[in-house]
């Protein structure tokens, strides 16, 4: 498997043992604008492979040194251990374990890239950061920003596309591996470490922000910096959130993508979800990739046109309001459902429906909202064989306390039941949960929240949940106005973090964290603007140039020539885009500000 580091000369051995198969989300997009073949059916695979840190060697097979985020080029004469061990400022609990090396980000500008093994004071664990600073003149020209970049998952890998990405915008950028490097991502035995659990929660991340802000002042030579950032997606997004609730002036922007910021009771669904298939034999499971495209065509074909006006481009703007026929796939008497001729059994369409529903305990206590129509190819990260067998459990096996006198009577701890999910939200293990963002507010921080409506990993009507409990929180009123901090965009077809349904020829991309090929000369040059980029709007809007973005464009893009397929605004929480008329791929054909566009 090909690393996403890659470096010559005296440093590469040391590299050689940190080299990592994914760091983010983003490799699958990198070799595809690149030019290197990856066909689009491969998208459920490689988002599961992220995701889950499932990946055959074959998939990897186009991670070619070509295509890796950071390369060496001549070395930058301050690029090296001395000049930030010999600081007064360094940190007696920091090692330097990659020596500082100089790297490409961009056709035009070079970076320091070195990591940092951390312990903090107290702890008896340690994680890694990671961060790469550019040329100063660069930096300079950029206002001097600071940028943290957030995880994916359970990977403990440090985020090194995202990091290219950031640095190539001219951030100094950093990120961490959480502190459980060395275990397999389906592996959750780390959590019953207490410190590799709060590293995993906050502390690594805040730890990346407070320390990478000194790894930067170091290199530069100043006690200046400009403003600081933020951008995660699913985990990401979640730690994102926590650093903005318990360290509200630790950064002044925070993009943040399909958080799983309610962690206590997002696992529990997880391991719900993996119940209603753990026990069947193979004929009835749902998890077949030809199954799921046809759950997902059907919701297409029923959800695209549900109003006046609604233009029949594919694309499912209203997935909360519509209930696909699931009893038409139905196999006829003697008909065996396969790839090529495809239906599904009484089983299967009876865990489609109960992933369209709610998870609710016996006394109706919603746990978790459901995933929509739409969302039905991302299903297979949470239930293909290898999912089933090694990780939906992982959870209240090794986060929980299983020898809390609270607890009600479990029988066994590896499968799951619905008590789980009343001791899951008792003892928040890590008090991972992150839904408070009053001082963030006052510290006049921005918060841009994105969540993908055909999201089937973290439901994005969590998101909804959030964004209102901040409005209600702020004002009063769960319709109060917070747009003076906290915006949230709800993107049709975007599946989760990356890609959309079914064959990412829907909008999708507009620049967020795991989402940008490398180098940046591979990304379409309009789309690096405020208009089609959130983190450029992100920045704009903190800095003063914006008022904030009423709307983001979404973007879908040839993987080989750059050219544009389609884009489209996505609205502010709660409206949606309307058709005006004409083409539907050109944003000029939709808008945000026609009257009576509330989604509710």
């Amino acid at each position: 498997m090909t690393g996403c580091l890659s470096v010559t000369g005296s440093d590469e051995s040391a590299v050689a043992k940190s080299q990592v198969a994914f760091t983010g989300y983003s490799t699958r997009k990198i070799v595809n604008l690149l030019g290197s073949p990856h066909p689009r059916n491969q998208a459920a695979t490689m988002i599961s492979a992220i995701i889950l840190g499932i990946a055959a060697v074959t998939d990897l097979a186009w991670a070619s040194p070509a295509a890796n985020p950071l390369q060496t080029r001549q070395a930058d004469p301050r690029c090296n251990a001395a000049t930030f061990t010999g600081a007064p400022s360094w940190p007696s609990y920091a090692t330097v374990t990659t020596a500082p090396t100089t790297v490409n980000i961009s056709a035009a500008g070079t970076a320091c890239y070195l990591r940092v093994s951390v312990r903090p004071p107290g702890s008896s664990n340690n994680f890694t950061v990671g961060i790469a600073l550019p040329d100063r003149t660069i930096w300079q020209s950029h206002a001097s920003r600071f940028l943290a970049v957030g995880n994916g998952a359970y990977i403990p890998t440090i985020p090194d596309s995202d990091i290219a990405y950031g640095a190539a915008l001219g951030f100094a950028t950093a990120g961490t591996d959480t502190g459980h490097a060395g275990y397999d991502p389906l592996d959750l035995s780390w959590a019953e470490d207490p410190d590799k659990l709060i590293d995993f929660a906050y502390r690594s991340m805040d730890y990346t922000v407070s320390f990478g802000k000194t790894l930067t002042r170091i290199f530069y030579e100043t006690e200046t910096l400009g403003r600081a950032y933020y951008a995660g997606c699913s985990t990401g997004g979640r730690q994102g959130l926590k650093q903005v609730q318990d360290h509200p002036d630790s950064v002044d922007g925070a993009l943040i993508g399909a958080p799983a910021w309610d962690h206590k009771h997002y696992l529990p669904w997880v391991g719900k979800v993996g119940s209603y298939q753990v026990d069947l034999p193979e004929a009835d499971r749902l998890n077949k990739p030809w199954q799921l495209r046809l759950l997902t065509d059907l919701a297409i074909s029923t959800c695209d046109v549900q109003a006046s006006g609604d233009p029949a481009d594919g694309v499912i703007s209203h997935p909360e309001t519509c209930s696909p026929d699931l009893d038409s796939l139905l196999c006829g008497q003697g008909q065996v459902g396969n790839a090529t001729n495809p239906c599904l059994t009484p089983v299967q369409i009876d865990i489609a429906r109960r992933m369209y529903a709610d998870y609710l305990l016996d006394d109706g206590t919603r746990v978790y909202e459901r995933v929509y129509p739409g969302s039905e190819q991302d299903w297979i990260n949470l239930a293909s064989d290898v999912a089933l067998a090694r990780f939906d459990t992982q959870y209240q096996q090794h986060f929980l306390d299983r020898a809390d006198p609270l607890n009600p009577p479990i029988q066994d701890w590896t499968r799951y039941e619905d008590a789980i999910a009343r001791i899951s939200a008792r003892q928040d293990p890590g008090n991972v949960t992150a839904d408070r963002f009053a001082g963030f507010a006052a510290y006049r921080g921005k918060i841009l929240l994105y969540h993908g409506q055909a999201d089937g990993v973290v439901p994005p009507a969590g998101s909804d949940r959030l964004y209102r409990a901040a409005r209600r929180a702020v004002t009063g009123s769960e319709a109060g106005d917070i747009t003076g901090f906290f915006r949230f965009f709800q993107e049709p077809n975007m599946r989760h973090c990356v890609s959309s349904a079914p064959d990412d020829r829907a909008p999708w991309w507009f620049g967020a964290a795991n989402q940008v090929a490398v180098p940046i000369e591979a990304v379409p040059p309009e789309l690096l603007t405020g208009a089609d980029n959130a983190l450029v709007a992100l920045v704009d809007w903190v800095e003063g140039r914006s008022q904030g973005p009423a709307q983001v464009v979404t973007s879908s893009f040839d993987n080989v020539t750059g050219a544009i397929y389609a884009q489209r605004p996505v609205c502010l929480f709660d409206r949606k885009a309307a058709y005006l008329g004409g083409d539907v791929n050109v944003t000029t054909s939709w808008t945000c500000d026609r009257p009576g566009l509330a989604g509710e």
